[in-house]
Order: structure tokens, then C-alpha cells, then sequence
């Protein structure tokens, strides 16, 4: 059966690979669990001033649902969730600077996904993708990875703010600095011993040794699996607010940042997978469909646009070839919706 939904042999690789790929992605996105809530919970008039705990909870489901069907329509290993970048817009622009309330921001989404929509079932994303240069593409995936750990430095107290040179080295004798260091170390030599799944073993090892030194925290006050509120955000979007013409700017930047961002995952993994073939990606209409599809669906739970995560390369370099990749990422993150409350901020 999932030979035959996946075409497993014809992508050579099997069952193991994929499901070692998909728990690897899932764990180098899983920080977008805690983070997504964290930059929509700011306080008005900063940011959204959202509900930490329901966002968090669709944070993880969205993610669940959108990460599904790219495995079922695209038979992509490439998983989905609310966009780094974009929920800093959602938040510190959309909601602080221009003094939009959440209600409507999420409307500006639900409007910029069915716009997502419209121009991938006419064929008007894919015509774009076609028509950027590869040197661009490329260039996409680079400048996407170069942010993403950036970010990664910078939650790891590796580099810091500084006020002179804007970007500073940080305290070397941290705590959890000295553990995200030992955690590159460790998977910079698994992987140059070809070691079959060494991202996943060097953030196993890390939080193993984050918990053994007090670093990582759990609550089981409230129990191990509890169920999620949804309620301060599902089907709160105010999507009759968003049509004023003066958010028509906020639409179609989120609209620009989705697919550009689209574009370089999907040049990006799809190349290190070996499903690019000659500068072209297969099934391209249906994944970019599906991106769309995921920020209507984030809108509606109550979370910012939902994109296509340049962190599914950590599945496919370790061997992810298929869909099967996403469907195991997909069934961590419905876990995850049930381990919410058991995570300490």
C-alpha cells in the first residue's frame, strides 16, 4: 500500500529511511511550536496580543494538517507551518505598527491565501517560478537559510545584539550555549561518518544533556496529554474588517513573502532530494496548491501564514525521498498538539 501511494522503489529509498527523515524534520521544526506563540502572544500595542496556549495548539495543528497533504497530493517530503518572518510581520507590523487587531490580521491571511489560491489554479505562481532565474532560485535558498540560522546563533546565545557592531559574539561559558555547541559537534561528525540519521542524534544528545543539566524543563502539574483550548482563536478571523482597502498593502505583502518564500524551499529540497529534474520541479502546481491551502487553514485555527519549512532538507538529507517523510512529520506534530500544555515557556 504505501509502495503504491508513495512509490517508494521508483525514489529508492523504503519505509526506515522515511520515517527516520520524517522524525529528523519534524524535531528541527518542532522550536515552531514555542516560538510561533511566543512572537504572537506580545503584548499590545507591540504586537498581536494573542492567546499563547490556543496559539500554540494551532501552531501545531495547522502545521499537522497542511504538512498531510503535501504528502497525500504532492508526494513532496517537505513540511509545512506557520513562517518564521511572517509571523514576525503578523505581529510586530501588521498588528504594532499599523494597530491592527488579531481578528483582522488573521483575516488579512485567510484573504492572501484565497488569493494564493486563485493564482495557482490559473497557473499564474507557477508561470512565475518558471520564469526566475536559477541563479535566483538558488540564491532564495541560500538567503532563507542563512536567516533561519541566524536565528538558530541567536537562540543559542552564540551571537548577540550589540549596539556598535550590531552583532557580537556571545558568552561562551552559557549553559545553553555550551550544549547547542556540543550538539553541532556531534552531528558535524556523525555526518562526516555517514551516519544514517545524525541531525536527529545530535538534538537527541542535546536534550538529553539540556534536561540533565536543568536547562529543559517539563510541567506535569497538569498531567503528560492534556487537550488544547482552541477556542481564544479558532474561527476568530474578521475576514469583513480585512476587505477595507487600506489593508490591500498587508494582503499582498503576506501574498509576495509566501511565494518567494514557497519558491525557495521547494527549489531547495526538491534539488537535494533528486525530484528536480533539468532546473524544473514535478508536481509543482500541486505543491504550491497546497501551501496555499495551508495559511487558510492556519487563519482559520488562529495562527499566521502557514509556508513550506526549508528545515524539511534535514529529512531529505538523510534520505527522504517521498511523501512518507511528511505523513510521519505530520503525525509528531498532531502529537504535539496533545503535549502542549506539558512544555514550560
Amino acid at each position: 500500500m504505501l509502495e503504491k501511494m508513495f512509490e517508494l522503489r521508483a525514489r529508492n529509498t523504503n519505509v526506515k529511511t522515511e520515517f527516520i527523515a520524517g522524525v529528523t524534520t519534524f524535531m528541527t521544526m518542532a522550536y515552531i511550536i514555542l516560538v510561533n506563540p511566543a512572537i504572537l502572544s506580545v503584548a499590545v500595542p507591540h504586537g498581536a496580543g494573542m492567546n499563547f496556549g490556543a496559539v500554540m495548539a494551532a501552531t501545531a495543528l495547522s502545521s499537522a494538517l497542511a504538512t498531510l497533504l503535501m504528502a497525500l497530493i504532492a508526494n513532496y517530503p517537505i513540511a509545512l507551518a506557520p513562517g518564521m518572518g511572517m509571523n514576525a510581520l503578523f505581529s510586530f507590523t501588521i498588528c504594532g505598527a499599523m494597530g491592527v487587531n488579531w481578528q483582522t490580521a488573521l483575516g488579512i491571511v485567510f484573504l492572501s491565501s484565497v488569493i494564493f489560491i486563485l493564482l495557482t489554479f490559473w497557473g499564474v505562481r507557477e508561470l512565475i517560478f518558471n520564469a526566475i532565474p536559477d541563479t535566483i532560485k538558488y540564491a532564495t535558498v541560500v538567503g532563507i537559510g542563512l536567516f533561519i540560522a541566524f536565528i538558530g546563533l541567536k537562540d543559542a546565545g552564540i551571537v548577540v545584539s550589540n549596539a556598535e557592531t550590531s552583532v557580537a559574539l556571545g558568552s561562551l561559558k552559557s549553559p545553553p550555549t555550551l550544549i547547542a555547541i556540543t550538539g553541532i559537534i556531534v552531528i558535524a561528525a556523525l555526518m562526516s561518518l555517514n551516519v544514517k540519521g545524525a541531525i536527529l542524534i545530535g538534538i537527541i544528545v542535546s536534550g538529553c544533556i539540556g534536561y540533565a543539566a536543568g536547562v529543559v524543563h517539563f510541567d506535569f502539574s497538569h498531567g503528560v496529554l492534556t487537550l488544547p483550548d482552541l477556542r481564544p482563536t479558532f474561527g476568530r478571523m474578521d475576514v469583513r474588517s480585512a476587505l477595507n482597502i487600506k489593508y490591500i498593502g498587508a494582503v499582498f505583502t503576506l501574498l509576495f513573502f509566501s511565494l518567494f518564500d514557497a519558491i525557495g524551499t521547494l527549489v531547495g529540497v526538491t534539488k537535494q532530494a533528486g525530484i528536480m529534474q533539468a532546473g524544473q520541479v514535478p508536481e509543482l502546481k500541486k505543491a504550491l496548491f497546497v501551501d496555499a491551502i495551508g495559511s487558510s487553514i492556519g487563519a482559520v485555527l488562529g495562527t499566521s501564514s502557514v509556508t513550506a519549512y526549508i528545515e524539511s532538507a534535514a529529512g531529505t538529507a538523510v534520505g527522504g525521498r517521498t511523501g512518507l517523510t511528511s505523513v510521519v512529520t505530520a503525525l509528531f506534530f498532531l502529537l504535539a498538539v496533545f503535549f502542549t500544555q506539558f512544555v514550560v515557556q
